[in-house]
């Protein structure tokens, strides 16, 4: 349900005019035609684990995951939003009507990354930051020639925007559209300057968003709010809007991430060696004070 807050910013969303010049519109296509390829579809499978009160009994589905994101090195590292790729990276409290809660946690597994060529490249979370809602991930394996040739690379350069300037919102569809690029123009709704700096538009969770002069300006990702407390549950409800935060912001971290995707992939703990079956018993015969 959409919260006081969740509501005046879609208000804001629709109130924004959508008319562009056509210099911006020539500006988009040369930026689709070069940067789409920085767009790629990440899918996995959340694993939950499950701690607290009886969490032994508690049966926890498995949950396929979907969205887009942004390659930001030549190593094929990319950036994408951490509630979309892993809804349960900062865990997630169930509470019983008998006061017993669980908390949930989950892991991606079987990630892979869908390049421009169709290639699917298995992939792992290397780096995330909940309070921007980003995840770094990188492929398991360096990428071939043919690979790196399928993917384009942006530029997180800093650069910035005010309020109803023209941008353009960049990225590829989904299975359901063949994958097929989206391009669109639209201007900025809002830009909230604290805490920090993030701007508000009419752009899908993963899109890159680039200014009208065609420097990239973000990523869109999610942003959740709280409401207020529920009388019946006691409990403060929790919206999510889209947000498109600074690609500065996805800089400052890009170190760490490449830190992070350099270190080798920890080993999976071998599985227990079964306890070696006792040696049978020969039969002994009868002792000498027997016969």
């Amino acid at each position: 349900m959409l919260n006081r807050t969740s509501l005046l910013v879609l208000a804001c969303l629709l109130a924004v005019p959508a008319t562009v010049s056509a210099d911006t519109a020539d500006v988009a296509r040369d930026v689709l035609k070069s940067k789409i390829n920085a767009s790629v579809e990440l899918a996995g499978t959340i694993v939950a684990k499950a701690s607290g009160d009886h969490a032994d009994k508690l049966r926890v589905p498995k949950q396929q995951v979907a969205t887009r994101g942004m390659i930001v090195d030549a190593s094929g590292l990319a950036v994408c939003s951490l509630t979309k790729i892993n809804p349960l990276a900062g865990g997630r409290t169930i509470s019983a009507r008998n006061g017993m809660t669980v908390k949930l946690r989950g892991e991606v597994t079987g990630l892979t990354m869908r390049l421009s060529s169709g290639t699917m490249v298995p992939a792992r979370v290397v780096y995330t930051d909940a309070k921007k809602d980003l995840a770094f991930v990188a492929p398991l394996k360096a990428l071939s020639a043919d690979q790196k040739a399928a993917i384009a690379v942006v530029s997180l350069d800093a650069t910035s925007a005010d309020i109803l300037d023209e941008i353009i919102v960049l990225a590829r569809g989904n299975k359901a559209t063949n994958y097929a690029p989206v391009c669109s123009l639209t201007r900025i709704a809002s830009v909230v300057t604290r805490p920090t700096r993030y701007y508000l538009a009419g752009a899908s969770v993963g899109s890159m968003v680039f200014t009208a002069q065609g420097k990239l300006l973000g990523l869109t990702v999610i942003k959740k709010t709280t409401g207020g407390v529920s009388a019946s549950t006691g409990r403060a409800s929790i919206s999510a809007m889209p947000i498109i935060i600074p690609s500065a912001e996805i800089k400052a971290l890009l170190p760490k991430a490449q830190q992070a995707a350099a270190k080798p992939i920890p080993a999976k703990p071998a599985a227990p060696k079964p306890a070696p079956k006792p040696a049978p018993v020969e039969p002994q015969g009868p002792g000498p004070d027997e016969v």
